[in-house]
């Protein structure tokens, strides 16, 4: 038991023995004293922050490359979209090219398909007058005679020497008004009266004489349209006004022009 104890305590003290030997001798790039050399310190120094800057350069390097793909996507996304737009823009473009060209197209139409109705109402009316404010039972059993007399007499004898042609004159095809209310019109139809026709084209006798004294040709296309040439263009006018506006703004003031502009050059 004493020789135990004994191995025991020798053993302790020669731990203790090579500690101090451990101790006591100097580490590579260490003093004598046990302390680090400046050299060691900064190499430590330079490795950590190697190490650092290789991790923060990975970390940078793998979240832009993660962002450039993210772009990438979001770049191609809107690429397609503007493809898309522009598409869509010049499918719109086209269709309303198209239809800018229909109204045109229609427009002309619809103004011929007016002209022709107000051409067809005119042939189917200008023979045919609503006269008011006769009395009821006046024209008697015959009311074509007596609308021929009543002709007459409104527009005196030296005016209708004798009575005019009348195919036919009726009450308006209405139910008979109570007495003392309102007489039906009486409605006339004539063989030969163009009263209103008339009226119209011979609204254009001022204008048609102007241009007949400037030299110009023109024509009366039925029912009362104005043709004329001038500046080698083409005029209508269904409006003897309008007619007359145009000929004293534009074209005598041209035509006076003309004859100054030529002596001028001869001077």
């Amino acid at each position: 038991m004493a020789k135990a104890k004994q191995n025991v305590t020798d053993s302790s003290d020669m731990e203790d023995t090579n500690a101090q030997i451990m101790a006591s001798a100097p580490c590579p790039g260490s003093t004598a004293s046990g302390e680090l050399t400046t050299a060691m310190v900064k190499e430590v120094l330079i490795t950590t922050i190697r190490e650092e800057i290789s991790t923060l350069r990975a970390e940078f390097i793998a979240e832009l490359r993660s962002s450039h793909a993210s772009l990438t996507t979001s770049i191609n996304s809107l690429n397609s979209k503007v493809r898309d737009i522009e598409t869509a823009a010049t499918d719109m473009d086209e269709r309303i090219a198209e239809l800018e060209t229909t109204c045109k197209t229609m427009d002309s139409e619809n103004r011929r398909l007016r002209e022709k109705v107000d051409d067809l109402e005119n042939r189917s009316r200008r023979n045919n007058l609503r006269i008011i404010s006769i009395p009821e039972e006046t024209e008697g059993l015959q009311p074509t005679l007596f609308m021929g007399s009543f002709f007459r007499e409104l527009f005196s004898a030296s005016k209708l020497p004798s009575p005019p042609e009348i195919d036919r004159a009726h009450r308006a095809l209405i139910p008979r008004p109570q007495p003392g209310a309102r007489p039906r019109p009486m409605l006339v139809r004539f063989l030969r009266f163009q009263v209103e026709l008339r009226n119209r084209r011979n609204e254009f006798k001022a204008v048609k004489l102007k241009l007949h004294e400037a030299g110009l040709k023109f024509r009366m296309q039925y029912p009362a349209r104005l043709i004329f040439y001038f500046d080698e263009s083409t005029h209508k006018f269904d409006s003897a006004a309008e007619a007359c506006s145009f000929l004293n703004a534009t074209v005598l003031p041209t035509l006076r022009a003309v004859p100054d502009t030529a002596t001028e050059r001869k001077v």
